[in-house]
């Protein structure tokens, strides 16, 4: 397991936000340092070079 990035923002909604540091693709399901699913990749936005993910 690899830690992909930082979460920036939890929406009331239940969206997060994520900074990503390494690839992540849309699809990818994202788990905690227990492996515990903690969201699924939707959408990435932002610079080639420094993305963010969007996540339900």
């Amino acid at each position: 397991m690899q830690e992909v990035g930082e979460i920036l923002h939890l929406a009331s909604s239940g969206r997060v936000i994520v900074r990503l540091s390494k690839i992540a693709s849309a699809g990818q399901i994202l788990c905690d340092e227990k492996n515990v699913k903690v969201a699924k990749v939707v959408e990435l936005i932002g610079p080639v070079a420094k993305p963010y993910a969007l996540q339900l």
